[in-house]
């Protein structure tokens, strides 16, 4: 029997665990709106990142945030100010990187990063920072379609 299917699995568990966070921080946010609260500067953060920040998003459901610079993302626990990972993504020279996205936010996230024409998928899941062999160019597209 596969782990997702076996109600005793330490997968099974984990991705139930998971589905009820994101259920609580979903209720905790649709609480904040019907409150109709407009102050956000409760909760303040403050970093040293190696770099001069190009790029940065929140995971949607945790308190990890992605800083990239030029050539390296770093992790961050914006509640704690703690970091979490720092590591150099293996940009071609002369690039930098454009955009990042969180791919499966509500489970085992990946981080999607693009630099132009590349992109580099970066596994992100339970503190464990992995990287996935999947850089790629798309060389398929114009100019104009190529905006990443």
């Amino acid at each position: 029997m596969a782990d997702e299917h076996d109600f005793e699995s330490q997968v099974r568990q984990e991705r139930e665990w998971r589905f009820l966070r994101n259920a609580k921080v979903r209720r905790q946010a649709q609480s904040l709106i019907q409150k109709g609260v407009t102050r956000l500067d409760d909760q303040i953060f403050i970093n040293r990142n190696p770099g001069v920040p190009s790029v940065v998003k929140f995971h949607p459901f945790t308190s990890c945030i992605a800083v990239a610079d030029k050539d390296s993302i770093c992790f961050w626990d914006w509640e704690k100010g703690e970091k979490l990972d720092y590591f150099h993504n293996g940009n071609p020279r002369y690039t930098r990187i454009t955009a990042m996205e969180y791919l499966n936010g509500q489970d085992c996230s990946l981080l999607l990063t693009a630099t132009g024409r590349w992109y580099q998928i970066i596994g992100h899941c339970w503190g464990r920072v992995q990287e996935h062999g999947t850089t790629a160019i798309l060389e398929d597209l114009s100019p104009e379609q190529n905006h990443l």
